[in-house]
């Protein structure tokens, strides 16, 4: 009887394994099989069943990403697209079966439970059904084939459905009161920068009083007439541009030793920057600080824009 029990134990161990689809390389790393599954989640083309969410997300790099999403809502379906171009909008209700077919079809459901840790890039995937069930996807690192094909299966589907909606053009959120000076001055830079995120940045225009100096990045505001600040709104890449306007007879040399004395890398929780850099132009003073290619299109837009540049300064404790 021992001996009956023992083999019907390993006829349900290799039956078990055989159906995980995949394929083990080591102890730590699951390759998932490339085809795509026969079935995958629900049924989502019934009444009963249907798309209620749908994203995916790729960062190369910190600075640089691309994100896909759409979800019902009361008037259509509503589309985040922004990869080499942005839109965003509503479409027709219909276009929901037309991503979700998409995606089947795309390769990234036999990536669907993957999870790898690893340094490099990032990518993630969601699907949310309407009975309460879910496809994800987490990856890190050297990115698999599968999804690279699988995004851009989905940057075609999504350029197919926003078609008619024109093209997004940003606008930076702006708080108070802005110098003409300041924001022309600023608006100059930022034409030069061409980033396709800018709107989650937000422009605060700087109060002379007491709050000054610290908003500003500085001991004391003396010798400043005006100034703002550029600066993310949601803090995951640590960045920062201070625009200062000076008063008549002010010594721009002093302002710029003001703000090289009070740089702080590590002014953001648990992010630091890696480099710094001041610049002039006329009777202007810019102070950024930032990181990877945020800081880099930034100097490089800032040399465009006709700053001269008289500070570079990295951030000799700054870790990766």
């Amino acid at each position: 009887m021992k001996r009956i029990f023992a083999f019907l134990l390993v006829v349900v161990m290799v039956m078990s394994f055989a159906a995980c689809g995949g394929k083990k390389t080591d102890s730590n790393t699951t390759v998932p099989e490339t085809t795509v599954p026969e079935t995958t989640g629900p049924d989502a083309s019934t009444d009963e069943v249907s798309v209620t969410y749908f994203s995916i997300y790729y960062s190369e790099t910190p600075d640089s990403y691309q994100v896909l999403s759409a979800f019902p809502d009361e008037s259509g379906v509503t589309i985040s697209y922004q990869a080499e171009i942005r839109k965003e909008g509503t479409v027709d209700a219909s276009a929901m079966a037309t991503i979700y077919d998409a995606y089947k079809n795309s390769g990234l459901p036999a990536l669907v439970g993957m999870q790898e840790y690893v340094e490099g890039p990032s990518a993630s995937f969601s699907v949310s059904y309407s009975d309460g069930t879910m496809e994800e996807g987490y990856l890190y690192g050297e990115l698999p084939e599968e999804f690279f094909n699988g995004l851009a299966a989905m940057k075609t589907c999504f350029e197919t459905v926003t078609a008619e909606l024109p093209e997004y053009v940003a606008q930076p959120v702006i708080n108070g009161e802005l110098a003409d000076s300041d924001k022309v001055s600023l608006d100059a830079i930022l034409a030069e920068m061409e980033l396709p995120y800018i709107d989650n940045y937000a422009i605060t225009g700087l109060v002379k009083d007491d709050t000054f100096a610290v908003m500003a990045g500085l001991s004391s505001a003396d010798g400043i007439a005006t100034g703002l600040t550029f600066s993310p709104m949601m803090i995951t890449t640590p960045y920062s541009m201070v625009l200062v306007t000076l008063e008549e007879g002010a010594d721009a040399n002093a302002i710029v030793a003001n703000f090289e004395q009070n740089l702080d890398f590590a002014k953001w929780i648990c992010v630091s920057a890696s480099d710094a850099l001041i610049a002039t132009k006329d009777n202007q003073v810019i102070c950024v600080m930032g990181s990877d290619q945020l800081f880099s299109l930034t100097n490089d837009a800032i040399t465009a824009a006709g700053w001269n540049v008289v500070k570079n300064i990295h951030n000799d404790a700054y870790m990766n």
